[in-house]
């Protein structure tokens, strides 16, 4: 009886242990978000990189609240009308458009989860697609040909 004891103690341990190492291979080795860093209406931007087709599906969807200084660039091989829709979001959200000179060529504030399935479309073609938090394009009074500023 004892040693079946002991050895259920050692087991556990070695779980324990192997749990313990398992997630922190996890955290130290899975792949982390590619980040760009911009600046727009004198705020600094963190834009996790959407860009690639598996990106561009997923964007923001089942994704916690941005801070305010948070968002999402979608990039583009091309110019397109590309169209948005709130599939799967958790939280509102500004959407921006922006040309190859990343100048905010047409907007759509406050975009509800429950807009769904509603597609959101530019009047003009776009290069990049700006999501960010509900009420950013106002609150930093942002106009249609204002400039994303990237820092590399």
């Amino acid at each position: 009886m004892k040693i079946t004891s002991i050895f259920l103690k050692k087991t556990i341990k070695i779980l324990i242990l192997l749990c313990i190492l398992g997630l922190m291979a996890v955290y130290f080795f899975a792949p982390k978000a590619k980040v760009l860093h911009g600046i727009l209406g004198g705020e600094n931007l963190y834009l996790e990189i959407a860009d690639t087709s598996i990106l561009h599906e997923k964007g923001l969807s089942l994704h916690k609240p941005l801070a305010p200084n948070e968002g999402m660039i979608f990039i583009f091989s091309s110019d397109g009308k590309y169209g948005f829709w709130m599939k799967d979001m958790l939280f509102p959200i500004d959407i921006l458009w922006l040309d190859s000179e990343y100048r905010i060529v047409y907007v759509k504030e406050d975009v509800a989860p429950s807009s769904y399935p509603e597609v959101f479309m530019p009047t003009t073609q776009a290069r990049f697609v700006l999501e960010l938090p509900a009420g950013f394009f106002k609150k930093h009074e942002l106009h249609l040909g204002d400039t994303l500023k990237i820092s590399r």
